[in-house]
């Protein structure tokens, strides 16, 4: 049944011509191109030091745009292993902004699903819900679920934003409910168990007029085992537009139960004239400090109209204690924004920013004071998006530049922050910019709740291949990944086929198997997995009487190459049935062969017969009161009665009858009634009455 070949002796010699060399690749530049325009929203390393990459694809069809969310998975050598297009039935537009590694061979994919369409040529009809599904390692859907269980779209619509994976193996999940009649919004933040058991929820809100963005906000677990949010509100004028006040927000929660335990905002925007602020995802990155501290990285703007970063932007580090007081505040050269960043240990962090022409790489230290900074000319028209550790170095992840996407790349620099091809010369300095800052009095209002309620309901969701191609720019190393795609399987519909790495495939489709080598270079096998009909699942079913018809139609189960109807070989699963008899169909292929029968009468309705009397003395002759197996018609219902009107045995199943007893005490001798209803073949229901004696 299963095709073997060499695929692993020639995967392991590899191994060990590779595992000789013992290196890893210093720097590469790749760009990656698909069918149509994709747009990378983050980037982090799984197993195996694989990386993970989310976002979307951008594309129209039928005179409309569509926006369906992406995930690829890469080898460390930026080898795509698999691409996948997710989208929600029913939308045409799904974003993914946050992704976390459930398990070892699992991911949680949050984000945003809405329903743009035209009901005529000047309305529109809007829906908009988070969004999370659940894949496996593979990119096989699990789950897709959206966040729309307690709310109802004419007055709300949320985006669920960042997950965090706590040291028990709970979640933390961050949403924000915005209102759809006005421009006030809450967050939500509640707990979860691995299974899905919410454990507590956290409502916050402003009791002024305080909007927590729609963009993305950050949620870590402290080293005490509490919760930390972050993130961006602003301030609305009654028309929704005019923002005139814009200020960060740190919340501190409980982790057993969700209370609050601090709660601080700093506003580095206050312009009574109605300013224009451009809301986007400004917060990046959270740090706790040795001493306790903590470190936020973001990028603040002065914007007095709508633009996008880096337009007048200035990356920045928030300096709070372990209060969430503010501190100090440094700015690292105006004309940056940050899009990323990531600790290095020992209260390090490197700061990943974005000019417009270069994207300089900024090592700060515990006070954010710089150490080191360099620049890579990526050019203007391509943005960083993540950064992440590698084995010898680390990962930037890269967009064209624009809000619908194009092309994304993936560059890898040396542990010297280096790449030879692509750096350029950056001058950055750490400048206090505290001043800017100013202590909110936001009167937040917090609440506290143990949801018995489901806050997620079910949506389906399809997942499909997303090709994309690799060109490597440049690159210095002395390995490549080996890939093999030669490997084919095929498995019997009610079996499976168990990988070398113990995942078990069931369905139809292309999987992989990862073989890391020593010299930091992958293997990957892909197997072919295709799946045919097994032959136990025959059935064949149609109507059974011809009376009143020239023919009619028997159906055998579909999916199977051919058939043999009565000695005669077709691919039709339909076969037509002029006289009366008996019919069987044979099928067989590599997973085995069945044989399934069906007699087709002349008639429709036939006399049947009832036993009168039965004898339940445990001789095995007569013992039970049923209907004759001879009878052809289907029983929907026999019932038993004893004089008194009491029901003493009732079925539906036409192999059980009564034995003569009730509640398992003999029953006295005598006459008893029975009402029975029966279906004839050709579906017209009879009720019968009668008497039947219990002799003994």
């Amino acid at each position: 049944m299963y095709k073997k070949n060499l695929i692993l002796l020639f995967l392991f010699f590899i191994a060990f011509l590779n595992s000789l060399s013992q290196c890893v690749a210093d720097y590469f530049f790749i760009n990656y191109k698909g069918q149509h325009r994709h747009h990378i929203n983050k980037t982090i390393i799984v197993s195996q030091n694989d990386l993970l990459s989310i976002g979307f694809i951008y594309y129209s069809k039928n005179g409309m745009s569509f926006q369906d969310g992406w995930v690829t998975k890469m080898t460390a050598q930026g080898s795509v292993i698999w691409s996948k297009q997710y989208n929600i039935v029913g939308h045409n537009a799904l974003h993914f902004r946050d992704v976390i590694m459930a398990s070892d061979s699992s991911y949680f994919i949050s984000g945003t699903v809405s329903y743009v369409a035209p009901i005529d040529t000047t309305i529109y009809s809007r829906n908009i819900w988070g969004i999370l599904l659940h894949i496996d390692k593979q990119g096989k859907l699990l789950s897709s679920r959206q966040l729309d269980a307690p709310f109802t779209s004419l007055y709300n619509y949320t985006n669920l934003q960042s997950i965090t994976k706590t040291k028990d193996g709970d979640f933390i999940f961050c949403a924000v409910v915005h209102s759809a009649t006005s421009t006030r919004s809450n967050i939500l933040a509640f707990r979860t168990s691995s299974s899905g058991v919410i454990k507590w929820t956290t409502t916050v809100s402003s009791a002024i007029d305080f909007e927590f963005d729609f963009g993305l906000n950050k949620n870590i677990q402290l080293r005490d085992g509490n919760i930390l949010i972050a993130g961006l509100m602003d301030q609305r004028t009654n028309s929704g537009f005019g923002i005139p006040k814009v200020a960060y927000y740190f919340i501190k929660l409980d982790y057993i139960n969700g209370a609050t335990l601090f709660n601080s905002a700093y506003s580095f925007i206050n312009n009574p004239a109605n300013t224009y602020f451009a809301t986007t995802e400004s917060l990046q990155h959270i740090e706790e400090l040795g001493n306790g501290d903590l470190s936020f990285t973001a990028f603040i703007t002065d914007a007095t109209g709508l633009s996008n970063p880096p337009y007048t932007s200035q990356s920045i580090n928030l300096l709070t204690n372990s209060y969430g007081q503010l501190k100090k505040v440094f700015g690292y050269h105006n004309g940056t924004y940050s899009p990323a960043a990531l600790s290095l240990g020992n209260n390090e962090q490197l700061i990943l920013t974005d000019d417009g022409q270069n994207s300089p790489l900024i090592h700060i230290d515990q006070n954010g004071q710089v150490k080191n900074v360099k620049g890579y000319s990526t050019g203007s028209t391509i943005s960083p998006v993540s950064l992440n550790p590698a084995a010898s170095g680390y990962y930037i992840s890269l967009n064209d530049r624009g809000p619908y996407g194009g092309s994304t790349y993936l560059m890898k620099i040396d542990s010297t922050l280096s790449i030879n091809c692509k750096q350029a010369s950056t001058q950055l300095s750490a400048n206090d910019i505290s001043t800017l800052f100013t202590a909110e009095d936001t009167k937040f209002l917090i609440k506290v709740s143990y949801i018995d309620t489901i806050l997620f309901s079910s949506v389906p969701a399809l997942e499909f291949d997303y090709p994309v191609t690799a060109t490597t720019e440049c690159i210095k190393t002395c390995c490549i990944d080996v890939t093999d795609t030669a490997a084919i399987v095929t498995i019997c519909s009610n079996r499976s086929y168990l990988l070398p790495d113990g995942y078990n495939v069931k369905d139809p489709g292309t999987y992989y198997v990862e073989y890391k080598l020593s010299s930091g270079c992958d293997s990957i096998a892909y197997y072919r997995v295709s799946v045919i009909k097994d032959p136990a699942s025959l059935q064949v079913k149609g109507e059974n009487c011809l009376e009143g018809k020239d023919s009619i139609v028997l159906r055998a189960t579909s999916g199977f190459d051919s058939y043999l109807w009565r000695n005669t070989m077709t691919s039709d699963s339909l076969y037509t049935v002029r006289n009366p008899g008996i019919y069987s169909v044979s099928v067989s292929n590599s997973c085995g062969s069945n044989t399934q029968s069906i007699e087709v009468f002349d008639k429709c309705e036939f006399p049947f017969y009832i036993p009168n009397a039965f004898t339940p003395n445990g001789d095995g002759l007569n013992d039970f009161f049923r209907i004759p197996s001879s009878n052809l018609y289907k029983l929907i219902h026999l019932t038993v009665y004893n004089r008194l009107g009491q029901k003493v045995f009732e079925t539906n199943d036409k192999t059980m009858g009564w034995d003569g007893t009730y509640r398992n005490t003999l029953q006295p001798v005598g006459g008893y009634v029975y009402l029975i209803i029966m279906e004839a073949l050709n579906g017209k229901k009879v009720k019968t009455y009668g008497t039947v004696m219990l002799i003994r």
